[in-house]
């Protein structure tokens, strides 16, 4: 899971843009780039909603797989581009910079402190998810597409095992029908 923030580039409005990007054996599945419906006043802030935002769906995706039957034993990781963001979702003590985060996001450090997830930094270059917050150069465009292309990775990456390949495309295709 690839979480990033564009922090406060609508300066009419003050609200950053959330983007996330959720792969099941390298392939995109869902994939998500809104405004934030608050105004972050740092761009660690902004960094931590959009972390939030993808937490929550890949705990709808886990519950929705489960109900056809499909468990993924792999651990959930999410790639975060901001130290702070990360340290703020580690730290089992509310900072005191992060008072003032709206405590319906706090679902996230609970979730990291049960061990439902992994978390761990990604160099900005990267970051499959900036393609979804801020607009990318053509050839840095095309990297990050490719990498995620399902054809891409369908020769170069192992199938995870205890994961059935079969079951998530129909999943997928349930999943898009639904959206």
């Amino acid at each position: 899971v690839f979480s990033d923030a564009d922090w406060n580039k609508t300066y009419n409005e003050g609200k950053s843009t959330t983007g996330f990007l959720i792969l099941i054996n390298g392939s995109p599945v869902i994939y998500a780039s809104r405004r934030q419906t608050l105004v972050a006043l740092s761009n660690a802030e902004a960094e931590f909603v959009a972390a939030s935002d993808a937490i929550r769906s890949v705990r709808w995706l886990k519950n929705f797989l489960s109900e056809l039957k499909v468990e993924i034993s792999t651990p959930v990781k999410l790639k975060v581009d901001n130290l702070s963001a990360i340290r703020q979702i580690k730290s089992t003590e509310t900072l005191r910079r992060s008072r003032h985060i709206d405590l319906n996001l706090f679902h996230i450090k609970d979730e990291y402190s049960k061990g439902k997830f992994e978390i761990e930094y990604v160099e900005s270059e990267q970051q499959k998810a900036d393609m979804l917050t801020k607009h990318l150069p053509g050839t840095k465009l095309k990297e990050t597409m490719a990498s995620i292309s399902p054809r891409a990775n369908q020769n170069t990456k192992k199938r995870q095992p205890n994961v059935s390949y079969t079951n998530i495309v129909k999943a997928c295709l349930v999943l898009n029908c639904l959206i």
